[in-house]
């Protein structure tokens, strides 16, 4: 069973600056924060790229444009259901 609690944020900003954490303890916690919120965001936004991503997707594009390939709005969301 999975519990959850609810605590503000400068609740939990209060709890956390009154542990007495060394050096190590406070960048491990830092990174793990930063490892779940990354894990989030990429479970919950399916349109978000790297620059490299955007830059091969953009790179298509142009050499699918001159092809003469084009689609209508909702030919490229039926393509692209997560995008839409």
């Amino acid at each position: 069973m999975k519990a959850t609690i609810s605590i503000s944020r400068n609740d939990l900003w209060k709890m956390i600056q009154a542990m007495s954490l060394n050096t190590d303890n406070k960048l491990w916690l830092g990174e793990k924060l930063i490892e779940e919120a990354r894990k989030e965001v990429a479970e919950t936004a399916p349109c978000q790229y790297s620059v490299e991503e955007l830059e091969r997707r953009l790179d298509e594009s142009v050499q699918s444009y001159h092809k003469g390939d084009c689609y209508t709005s909702d030919e490229l969301r039926k393509i692209h259901p997560l995008c839409g």
